[in-house]
Protein backbone atom coordinates (compact mmCIF):
# COMPACT_ATOMS: atom_id res chain seq x y z
CA UNK A 1 0.00 0.00 0.00
CA UNK A 2 2.73 2.25 0.35
CA UNK A 3 4.51 1.61 -2.50
CA UNK A 4 0.98 2.50 -4.31
CA UNK A 5 1.18 5.67 -2.27
CA UNK A 6 4.88 6.68 -3.41
CA UNK A 7 3.72 5.70 -6.83
CA UNK A 8 0.89 8.53 -6.80
CA UNK A 9 2.73 11.34 -5.81
CA UNK A 10 1.17 13.98 -3.83
CA UNK A 11 1.11 18.01 -5.21
CA UNK A 12 2.38 20.61 -4.00
CA UNK A 13 -0.34 23.18 -2.42
CA UNK A 14 2.03 26.12 -3.88
CA UNK A 15 1.34 25.78 -7.25
CA UNK A 16 0.47 28.83 -9.71
CA UNK A 17 0.11 28.89 -13.48
CA UNK A 18 0.10 31.87 -15.94
CA UNK A 19 -0.81 31.88 -19.54
CA UNK A 20 2.05 33.62 -21.92
CA UNK A 21 0.39 32.88 -25.13
CA UNK A 22 -2.04 29.94 -27.12
CA UNK A 23 -0.26 27.08 -26.47
CA UNK A 24 2.46 28.06 -23.41
CA UNK A 25 1.93 28.62 -19.97
CA UNK A 26 3.98 29.49 -16.80
CA UNK A 27 4.20 26.98 -14.29
CA UNK A 28 5.72 28.41 -10.75
CA UNK A 29 6.36 26.52 -7.60
CA UNK A 30 5.93 29.43 -4.79
CA UNK A 31 7.85 27.24 -2.28
CA UNK A 32 10.85 26.42 -3.96
CA UNK A 33 10.47 29.24 -6.13
CA UNK A 34 11.14 26.90 -9.55
CA UNK A 35 9.60 28.66 -12.74
CA UNK A 36 8.85 26.47 -15.91
CA UNK A 37 7.18 26.61 -19.55
CA UNK A 38 4.49 24.32 -19.84
CA UNK A 39 2.25 23.38 -22.80
CA UNK A 40 -1.84 23.64 -22.46
CA UNK A 41 -1.72 19.66 -22.24
CA UNK A 42 0.43 19.33 -19.20
CA UNK A 43 -1.46 22.41 -17.62
CA UNK A 44 -4.42 20.47 -17.96
CA UNK A 45 -3.31 17.29 -16.58
CA UNK A 46 -1.64 19.24 -13.50
CA UNK A 47 -5.00 21.29 -12.82
CA UNK A 48 -7.01 18.19 -12.82
CA UNK A 49 -4.74 16.86 -10.27
CA UNK A 50 -4.97 19.48 -8.61
CA UNK A 51 -9.59 19.24 -8.50
CA UNK A 52 -8.44 15.52 -8.08
CA UNK A 53 -10.39 14.42 -10.90
CA UNK A 54 -7.11 12.38 -12.24
CA UNK A 55 -3.99 11.39 -10.53
CA UNK A 56 -0.47 11.77 -12.23
CA UNK A 57 1.69 8.58 -11.08
CA UNK A 58 4.46 6.44 -12.45
CA UNK A 59 2.61 4.65 -14.16
CA UNK A 60 0.42 6.72 -16.26
CA UNK A 61 2.56 9.73 -17.26
CA UNK A 62 6.32 8.12 -16.18
CA UNK A 63 8.15 11.00 -18.00
CA UNK A 64 6.28 13.80 -16.18
CA UNK A 65 5.63 12.53 -13.10
CA UNK A 66 9.63 12.20 -12.71
CA UNK A 67 10.16 15.86 -14.00
CA UNK A 68 7.37 17.42 -11.78
CA UNK A 69 8.96 15.31 -9.13
CA UNK A 70 12.39 16.69 -9.86
CA UNK A 71 11.53 20.24 -9.78
CA UNK A 72 9.20 20.26 -6.60
CA UNK A 73 6.07 19.98 -7.52
CA UNK A 74 5.40 16.45 -6.27
CA UNK A 75 6.36 15.29 -2.94
CA UNK A 76 6.47 11.51 -1.97
CA UNK A 77 6.04 11.85 1.46
CA UNK A 78 3.25 13.74 3.11
CA UNK A 79 5.21 15.60 5.57
CA UNK A 80 8.05 16.74 3.07
CA UNK A 81 6.21 19.83 2.06
CA UNK A 82 5.92 21.11 5.69
CA UNK A 83 9.17 20.50 6.93
CA UNK A 84 10.39 22.17 3.22
CA UNK A 85 8.16 25.65 4.52
CA UNK A 86 9.60 25.23 7.82
CA UNK A 87 13.34 24.84 7.00
CA UNK A 88 12.36 28.07 4.95
CA UNK A 89 10.58 29.97 7.98
CA UNK A 90 13.61 28.87 10.22
CA UNK A 91 16.05 30.30 8.01
CA UNK A 92 14.42 33.42 7.29
CA UNK A 93 14.42 33.87 10.79
CA UNK A 94 18.11 33.35 11.04
CA UNK A 95 18.48 35.85 7.95
CA UNK A 96 16.62 38.28 10.04
CA UNK A 97 18.60 37.96 13.73
CA UNK A 98 22.04 38.76 11.26
CA UNK A 99 20.12 41.94 9.47
CA UNK A 100 18.50 43.29 12.71
CA UNK A 101 18.85 46.70 13.23
CA UNK A 102 20.87 47.57 10.19
CA UNK A 103 18.77 50.37 9.00
CA UNK A 104 17.92 53.53 11.13
CA UNK A 105 15.71 56.18 10.49
CA UNK A 106 15.29 59.53 12.26
CA UNK A 107 13.31 62.48 11.70
CA UNK A 108 14.64 65.48 13.45
CA UNK A 109 11.79 66.75 13.51
CA UNK A 110 7.66 66.28 12.53
CA UNK A 111 7.17 69.78 11.69
CA UNK A 112 6.83 70.55 7.49
CA UNK A 113 6.78 73.54 5.42
CA UNK A 114 4.70 71.71 2.96
CA UNK A 115 1.80 70.34 3.28
CA UNK A 116 0.75 67.79 0.79
CA UNK A 117 -2.62 67.06 0.03
CA UNK A 118 -2.41 62.67 0.63
CA UNK A 119 0.67 62.86 3.71
CA UNK A 120 -0.23 60.26 6.06
CA UNK A 121 1.03 62.70 8.95
CA UNK A 122 -1.84 64.92 11.29
CA UNK A 123 -2.14 68.53 10.52
CA UNK A 124 -1.39 68.74 14.06
CA UNK A 125 2.11 67.00 13.38
CA UNK A 126 3.29 69.65 11.40
CA UNK A 127 2.18 72.91 13.26
CA UNK A 128 3.03 72.06 16.98
CA UNK A 129 6.10 70.18 16.51
CA UNK A 130 8.88 69.48 19.20
CA UNK A 131 12.94 68.99 17.70
CA UNK A 132 15.03 66.58 18.57
CA UNK A 133 18.29 66.78 20.67
CA UNK A 134 21.08 67.15 20.57
CA UNK A 135 21.27 64.73 23.78
CA UNK A 136 18.65 62.75 21.83
CA UNK A 137 20.60 62.29 18.84
CA UNK A 138 23.86 61.25 21.02
CA UNK A 139 22.28 58.77 22.50
CA UNK A 140 20.91 57.49 18.98
CA UNK A 141 24.58 57.42 17.32
CA UNK A 142 25.82 55.72 20.42
CA UNK A 143 23.32 53.20 20.17
CA UNK A 144 24.12 52.71 16.17
CA UNK A 145 27.69 52.33 16.78
CA UNK A 146 27.27 49.55 19.13
CA UNK A 147 25.24 47.83 16.96
CA UNK A 148 27.58 48.08 14.27
CA UNK A 149 30.65 46.90 16.25
CA UNK A 150 28.45 44.01 17.41
CA UNK A 151 27.71 42.73 13.72
CA UNK A 152 30.92 43.48 12.56
CA UNK A 153 32.19 41.14 15.24
CA UNK A 154 30.09 38.60 14.09
CA UNK A 155 30.77 38.78 10.67
CA UNK A 156 33.96 41.15 9.49
CA UNK A 157 32.50 41.30 6.49
CA UNK A 158 29.02 42.45 7.09
CA UNK A 159 29.47 46.15 6.11
CA UNK A 160 30.47 44.93 2.79
CA UNK A 161 27.40 42.42 2.42
CA UNK A 162 25.08 44.62 4.09
CA UNK A 163 26.06 48.32 5.09
CA UNK A 164 24.42 50.01 7.55
CA UNK A 165 22.34 53.42 6.87
CA UNK A 166 20.86 56.31 8.39
CA UNK A 167 17.93 57.66 7.06
CA UNK A 168 17.09 61.71 8.06
CA UNK A 169 12.73 61.52 7.22
CA UNK A 170 10.12 63.55 8.84
CA UNK A 171 8.34 65.66 8.90
CA UNK A 172 10.51 67.78 6.91
CA UNK A 173 14.70 66.35 8.16
CA UNK A 174 16.09 70.00 6.54
CA UNK A 175 14.05 73.13 8.17
CA UNK A 176 16.68 75.71 9.48
CA UNK A 177 15.72 74.99 12.70
CA UNK A 178 16.78 71.44 12.29
CA UNK A 179 20.39 72.12 11.42
CA UNK A 180 21.90 71.65 14.17
CA UNK A 181 20.81 68.13 14.77
CA UNK A 182 21.26 67.24 10.97
CA UNK A 183 25.04 68.39 11.16
CA UNK A 184 25.64 66.01 14.13
CA UNK A 185 24.18 63.25 12.46
CA UNK A 186 26.27 63.57 9.22
CA UNK A 187 29.33 64.05 11.45
CA UNK A 188 28.84 61.10 13.11
CA UNK A 189 28.62 58.61 10.08
CA UNK A 190 31.11 59.79 8.32
CA UNK A 191 33.34 59.27 10.82
CA UNK A 192 32.16 56.03 10.66
CA UNK A 193 31.73 55.26 7.54
CA UNK A 194 27.58 55.26 7.58
CA UNK A 195 26.22 56.26 4.56
CA UNK A 196 22.91 58.66 4.45
CA UNK A 197 20.06 59.45 2.54
CA UNK A 198 18.06 62.18 3.19
CA UNK A 199 14.33 62.07 2.60
CA UNK A 200 13.38 66.12 1.29
CA UNK A 201 10.89 67.97 -0.20
CA UNK A 202 13.59 69.58 -1.73
CA UNK A 203 12.27 72.95 -1.12
CA UNK A 204 15.13 74.02 1.64
CA UNK A 205 18.26 72.78 -0.20
CA UNK A 206 20.12 76.65 0.11
CA UNK A 207 19.98 76.65 3.42
CA UNK A 208 22.22 73.37 3.49
CA UNK A 209 24.15 73.32 0.69
CA UNK A 210 27.58 74.08 2.43
CA UNK A 211 26.72 70.88 4.75
CA UNK A 212 25.39 68.70 1.80
CA UNK A 213 29.18 69.82 0.45
CA UNK A 214 30.95 68.85 2.76
CA UNK A 215 29.45 65.51 3.83
CA UNK A 216 28.97 64.63 -0.25
CA UNK A 217 31.02 61.59 -0.25
CA UNK A 218 28.19 59.54 2.56
CA UNK A 219 24.91 61.13 0.78
CA UNK A 220 21.99 60.15 -1.22
CA UNK A 221 18.96 62.34 -1.45
CA UNK A 222 15.53 61.29 -2.07
CA UNK A 223 13.16 64.36 -3.86
CA UNK A 224 9.86 63.68 -4.65
CA UNK A 225 7.35 65.10 -7.76
CA UNK A 226 4.15 64.61 -8.35
CA UNK A 227 4.28 64.25 -11.94
CA UNK A 228 3.32 67.41 -13.87
CA UNK A 229 4.10 71.12 -12.93
CA UNK A 230 0.53 71.59 -12.62
CA UNK A 231 -0.46 68.67 -10.77
CA UNK A 232 2.40 68.70 -8.30
CA UNK A 233 1.76 72.18 -7.96
CA UNK A 234 -1.59 71.18 -6.91
CA UNK A 235 -0.76 68.43 -3.85
CA UNK A 236 2.91 69.35 -2.97
CA UNK A 237 2.04 73.05 -1.79
CA UNK A 238 3.83 75.29 0.70
CA UNK A 239 1.54 76.05 4.34
CA UNK A 240 0.52 79.34 2.06
CA UNK A 241 -1.25 77.56 -0.56
CA UNK A 242 1.57 78.25 -3.14
CA UNK A 243 3.32 75.43 -5.45
CA UNK A 244 6.57 74.05 -5.33
CA UNK A 245 7.68 72.84 -8.60
CA UNK A 246 9.85 75.56 -9.91
CA UNK A 247 11.73 75.93 -6.43
CA UNK A 248 12.37 71.82 -6.25
CA UNK A 249 13.65 71.96 -9.90
CA UNK A 250 16.23 74.87 -9.25
CA UNK A 251 17.38 72.77 -6.32
CA UNK A 252 17.87 69.85 -7.98
CA UNK A 253 20.41 71.72 -10.20
CA UNK A 254 22.15 72.96 -7.29
CA UNK A 255 22.21 68.96 -5.73
CA UNK A 256 23.55 67.45 -9.21
CA UNK A 257 26.21 70.05 -9.54
CA UNK A 258 27.76 68.87 -6.13
CA UNK A 259 27.74 65.50 -7.66
CA UNK A 260 24.92 64.12 -5.13
CA UNK A 261 22.85 60.95 -6.32
CA UNK A 262 19.14 62.41 -6.22
CA UNK A 263 16.92 59.43 -6.11
CA UNK A 264 14.20 61.08 -7.90
CA UNK A 265 10.64 59.89 -6.37
CA UNK A 266 7.54 60.46 -8.85
CA UNK A 267 4.49 59.83 -6.85
CA UNK A 268 1.94 58.55 -9.09
CA UNK A 269 -1.98 57.77 -9.10
CA UNK A 270 -4.75 57.80 -11.38
CA UNK A 271 -4.93 61.37 -11.30
CA UNK A 272 -1.42 62.24 -13.04
CA UNK A 273 -0.10 58.85 -14.18
CA UNK A 274 -1.59 59.86 -17.94
CA UNK A 275 0.57 63.35 -17.56
CA UNK A 276 3.98 61.73 -16.64
CA UNK A 277 4.81 62.82 -20.67
CA UNK A 278 5.10 66.52 -19.02
CA UNK A 279 7.43 65.41 -16.04
CA UNK A 280 9.43 63.80 -18.82
CA UNK A 281 9.83 66.41 -21.03
CA UNK A 282 10.90 68.55 -18.17
CA UNK A 283 13.75 65.90 -17.08
CA UNK A 284 14.97 66.24 -21.21
CA UNK A 285 15.16 70.04 -21.01
CA UNK A 286 17.26 70.05 -18.10
CA UNK A 287 19.40 67.13 -19.37
CA UNK A 288 18.61 64.98 -16.18
CA UNK A 289 18.39 62.33 -17.98
CA UNK A 290 21.92 62.11 -19.10
CA UNK A 291 23.16 62.91 -15.39
CA UNK A 292 24.67 59.83 -13.93
CA UNK A 293 24.20 61.05 -10.74
CA UNK A 294 19.76 61.54 -11.52
CA UNK A 295 17.87 58.12 -10.42
CA UNK A 296 14.16 59.13 -11.30
CA UNK A 297 11.82 56.13 -10.11
CA UNK A 298 7.89 55.61 -9.79
CA UNK A 299 6.32 55.17 -6.79
CA UNK A 300 2.44 54.49 -6.16
CA UNK A 301 0.47 56.57 -4.00
CA UNK A 302 -0.32 54.46 -1.09
CA UNK A 303 -3.81 53.89 0.58
CA UNK A 304 -3.28 52.62 3.82
CA UNK A 305 -7.02 52.44 4.71
CA UNK A 306 -8.74 51.80 1.56
CA UNK A 307 -10.70 54.99 1.47
CA UNK A 308 -8.19 57.14 -1.46
CA UNK A 309 -10.49 56.73 -4.49
CA UNK A 310 -7.40 58.47 -6.67
CA UNK A 311 -4.80 55.22 -5.58
CA UNK A 312 -3.67 52.83 -8.00
CA UNK A 313 -3.59 49.31 -7.81
CA UNK A 314 -0.05 47.74 -8.30
CA UNK A 315 -0.63 45.89 -11.17
CA UNK A 316 -2.81 48.83 -12.77
CA UNK A 317 0.22 50.80 -12.02
CA UNK A 318 2.83 48.80 -13.78
CA UNK A 319 0.25 48.33 -16.76
CA UNK A 320 0.03 51.91 -18.17
CA UNK A 321 3.80 52.55 -17.32
CA UNK A 322 4.48 49.80 -19.09
CA UNK A 323 2.15 50.48 -22.37
CA UNK A 324 2.77 53.96 -22.00
CA UNK A 325 6.75 53.35 -22.71
CA UNK A 326 7.02 55.25 -19.39
CA UNK A 327 8.99 52.29 -18.13
CA UNK A 328 10.52 49.19 -19.19
CA UNK A 329 12.07 49.80 -22.35
CA UNK A 330 16.17 50.77 -22.60
CA UNK A 331 15.24 54.83 -23.34
CA UNK A 332 11.84 55.00 -20.76
CA UNK A 333 13.07 57.66 -18.62
CA UNK A 334 11.53 55.93 -15.49
CA UNK A 335 14.17 53.58 -14.39
CA UNK A 336 13.12 51.92 -11.56
CA UNK A 337 9.06 51.46 -9.76
CA UNK A 338 9.52 51.02 -6.19
CA UNK A 339 6.43 48.90 -4.56
CA UNK A 340 6.21 45.77 -2.74
CA UNK A 341 4.99 43.79 -5.28
CA UNK A 342 6.29 45.28 -8.34
CA UNK A 343 9.94 45.34 -6.70
CA UNK A 344 9.67 41.42 -5.68
CA UNK A 345 7.98 40.38 -9.20
CA UNK A 346 10.47 42.33 -11.09
CA UNK A 347 13.46 40.27 -8.87
CA UNK A 348 11.94 36.94 -8.86
CA UNK A 349 11.38 36.90 -12.45
CA UNK A 350 14.81 38.82 -13.11
CA UNK A 351 17.72 37.16 -15.08
CA UNK A 352 20.46 38.43 -12.97
CA UNK A 353 18.77 36.65 -9.83
CA UNK A 354 20.83 33.31 -9.42
CA UNK A 355 18.76 32.58 -6.43
CA UNK A 356 14.80 33.10 -5.92
CA UNK A 357 14.20 34.46 -3.28
CA UNK A 358 11.16 33.83 -0.46
CA UNK A 359 8.93 36.51 0.58
CA UNK A 360 8.11 35.30 4.08
CA UNK A 361 7.19 39.12 5.42
CA UNK A 362 6.26 42.00 4.15
CA UNK A 363 8.38 44.88 4.05
CA UNK A 364 11.11 46.91 6.17
CA UNK A 365 8.73 47.14 9.70
CA UNK A 366 8.31 43.45 9.45
CA UNK A 367 11.73 42.53 8.40
CA UNK A 368 12.96 43.61 11.93
CA UNK A 369 15.88 45.78 9.75
CA UNK A 370 14.39 49.12 10.82
CA UNK A 371 14.54 51.37 13.80
CA UNK A 372 12.55 54.89 13.44
CA UNK A 373 13.34 57.60 16.05
CA UNK A 374 11.18 60.49 16.25
CA UNK A 375 11.40 63.78 18.17
CA UNK A 376 8.87 62.08 21.02
CA UNK A 377 11.07 59.59 22.35
CA UNK A 378 9.62 57.13 20.93
CA UNK A 379 10.59 54.08 18.28
CA UNK A 380 9.10 52.59 16.00
CA UNK A 381 9.47 49.99 12.79
CA UNK A 382 6.97 51.51 10.19
CA UNK A 383 6.86 55.19 9.57
CA UNK A 384 3.50 55.11 8.95
CA UNK A 385 3.47 55.39 12.93
CA UNK A 386 6.36 57.07 13.70
CA UNK A 387 5.66 60.47 15.93
CA UNK A 388 2.34 59.53 16.84
CA UNK A 389 3.13 57.55 19.79
CA UNK A 390 1.67 54.56 18.36
CA UNK A 391 2.67 51.34 18.67
CA UNK A 392 6.20 52.12 19.77
CA UNK A 393 8.38 48.80 20.03
CA UNK A 394 10.75 51.14 22.14
CA UNK A 395 11.99 54.43 23.56
CA UNK A 396 14.62 56.63 23.95
CA UNK A 397 16.23 59.95 25.81
CA UNK A 398 19.66 61.18 26.57
CA UNK A 399 20.38 57.91 28.76
CA UNK A 400 20.28 55.67 25.79
CA UNK A 401 18.22 53.40 23.89
CA UNK A 402 15.57 50.96 25.04
CA UNK A 403 13.83 47.87 22.99
CA UNK A 404 10.78 46.76 24.07
CA UNK A 405 11.49 43.25 22.72
CA UNK A 406 7.83 41.89 22.97
CA UNK A 407 6.40 44.76 21.43
CA UNK A 408 9.10 44.33 18.73
CA UNK A 409 8.85 40.96 18.10
CA UNK A 410 5.04 41.88 17.48
CA UNK A 411 6.29 43.76 14.14
CA UNK A 412 9.57 41.44 13.06
CA UNK A 413 8.30 38.24 14.12
CA UNK A 414 4.90 38.74 11.53
CA UNK A 415 5.72 36.69 9.04
CA UNK A 416 3.00 34.16 6.87
CA UNK A 417 3.85 31.03 9.20
CA UNK A 418 1.92 33.40 12.22
CA UNK A 419 -0.60 34.51 10.08
CA UNK A 420 -3.34 32.11 10.13
CA UNK A 421 -4.76 32.85 6.40
CA UNK A 422 -1.81 32.85 4.37
CA UNK A 423 -0.42 29.53 5.89
CA UNK A 424 -2.06 27.48 3.02
CA UNK A 425 -2.23 30.30 0.60
CA UNK A 426 -0.24 29.09 -2.57
CA UNK A 427 0.86 32.92 -3.01
CA UNK A 428 1.65 33.69 0.41
CA UNK A 429 5.82 33.50 -0.38
CA UNK A 430 5.58 35.76 -2.94
CA UNK A 431 3.28 38.32 -0.91
CA UNK A 432 4.29 38.00 2.55
CA UNK A 433 1.57 38.04 4.44
CA UNK A 434 0.61 41.76 3.06
CA UNK A 435 0.43 45.18 4.89
CA UNK A 436 0.41 45.37 8.64
CA UNK A 437 -0.59 48.81 8.75
CA UNK A 438 -3.80 48.28 6.44
CA UNK A 439 -4.01 44.98 8.65
CA UNK A 440 -4.47 47.18 11.79
CA UNK A 441 -6.35 50.06 10.23
CA UNK A 442 -8.87 47.56 8.80
CA UNK A 443 -9.21 45.37 10.86
CA UNK A 444 -7.32 46.38 14.19
CA UNK A 445 -4.95 43.40 14.43
CA UNK A 446 -1.86 43.11 13.13
CA UNK A 447 -1.98 39.25 11.84
CA UNK A 448 -4.94 39.65 10.08
CA UNK A 449 -4.42 38.43 5.79
CA UNK A 450 -4.61 41.47 4.14
CA UNK A 451 -3.51 40.24 0.24
CA UNK A 452 -1.44 42.19 -1.90
CA UNK A 453 -1.77 42.78 -5.27
CA UNK A 454 1.01 39.67 -6.17
CA UNK A 455 -1.00 37.68 -7.94
CA UNK A 456 -2.60 40.76 -10.31
CA UNK A 457 1.56 41.70 -10.81
CA UNK A 458 2.31 38.84 -11.99
CA UNK A 459 -0.14 38.30 -14.41
CA UNK A 460 0.56 41.78 -16.04
CA UNK A 461 4.60 40.99 -15.93
CA UNK A 462 4.18 37.98 -18.13
CA UNK A 463 2.28 39.78 -20.24
CA UNK A 464 4.05 42.63 -21.20
CA UNK A 465 7.94 41.36 -19.92
CA UNK A 466 8.60 37.81 -19.68
CA UNK A 467 10.52 36.68 -22.95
Amino acid sequence: MKEEENNMGILTKYIVIYKMNENKNVLINTLNSAIDVIDNNTRMKIENMMKGEKEITCENEPELYQQLKSRGYIYEKENEETEIKNRIITMDTIVKNKLKHKGFTICPTMGCNLRCTYCFESEDLHKDFSIMTEQQVEAICEYILEQKVEQEKKNPNFDKINPMQIKLFGGEPLLKCTKNVVEKILKFSALNNIRVAIITNGTTIPDYIELLEKYKKIIAIQITVDGSEKIHNQRRIKANGMGTFSEICENIELILKLGITIQFRINVDKENIYYLNELEEVIRKRGWGDNPFFIPYASPVLDFCGNMSSALKEHELYEILLEKGYYGKSDSFIKRVVSPCIGYVENFFGNNTKIKPWKTSYCEATSGGELCFAPDGLISTCLTYIGKGELSVGKFDETGVYIDEDKFELWSGRNVDRIPKCRECKFAFLCGGGCPVMALEKNGEIDCCVCSDIEKTIEKYIKHRLK
